[in-house]
């Protein structure tokens, strides 16, 4: 999993915290070397209506105002994202050591690794207040072919998953993808785009069908469980009120 670069909203924030960082510098040094009045009433002069101890007190608000602004917006997300980071790589080490976390048949990541990332990745988001989601496809092939058709839908969902996507087969013929720092209604365009691809695959064995079904993160569905009942719901309905699309062979 390669290392997701680094939000531009974080670019500005340090912008503006470089920006307050300077007003209290001004500040303190116009009144250190020009010297602000210990009383107002020097018209003539930038600032004269402040007396030394108000410019003091500006000065320090503007400085304390820009450590706030730097670790609330700034510094609690990078150290967020680089904990989780830390997290997904000890998962990875671990299931590089083992076959635990391993789905043998497709060598995707299988449901237990899926929830322990999705717990990462859950903290990131509750704590920035973005949204995570998760697509399932359930894969529907006569079982002399199936094999073939898992194998051939998770080579098509790694290929198109994003960097720090993560895909993993849930049960036997499901496969799902978590899809962090998105919008809940870009789900329905993610949807699309995978169900294109899966389109265009070819079994060279028979056909198979798919279905997607997608879930995203809220103030209500925010544990790995409910997120993927959720997806897994939407499946089912979508299953029941139209044909699951047919791959031709």
């Amino acid at each position: 999993m390669k290392r997701r670069q680094s939000d531009n909203n974080h670019q500005v924030m340090i912008g503006i915290n470089t920006w307050l960082f300077g007003v209290g510098a001004i500040l303190v040094g116009y009144n250190a070397y020009f010297g602000l009045p210990l009383d107002g009433g020097n018209r003539e002069a930038i600032f004269a209506d402040l007396t030394q101890a108000e410019a003091l007190t500006v000065s320090s608000f503007a400085i304390m105002m820009a450590g706030f602004f730097f670790s609330l917006i700034v510094l609690k997300p990078d150290m967020l994202m680089r904990n989780r980071e830390r997290k997904l790589i000890a998962l990875k080490a671990e299931a590089g050591r083992h076959s635990d976390f391993c789905d043998p048949l497709t060598g995707l990541s299988n449901l237990e690794y899926f929830k322990l990332v999705m717990e990462s990745y859950l903290e990131e988001s509750i704590a920035l207040d973005k949204t995570l989601g998760v697509l399932i496809i359930e894969v529907n092939a006569q079982s002399s072919y199936y094999k073939d058709a898992m194998l051939n839908v998770a080579s098509s969902i790694q290929g198109t998953a994003r960097d720090y996507d993560v895909v993993a087969k849930l049960d036997l013929n499901k496969i799902a993808v978590l899809t962090p720092d998105i919008a809940a209604h870009d789900l329905a365009s993610i949807s699309n785009r995978y169900r294109a691809v899966l389109g265009g695959q070819i079994s060279s064995m028979g056909r198979y069908e798919c279905v997607i079904g997608f879930a995203a993160s809220n103030k209500k569905v925010n544990t790995p469980d409910m997120i993927i009942d959720v997806a897994l719901n939407n499946l089912a309905v979508t299953r029941r009120l139209s044909s699951p699309q047919q791959l031709a062979a």
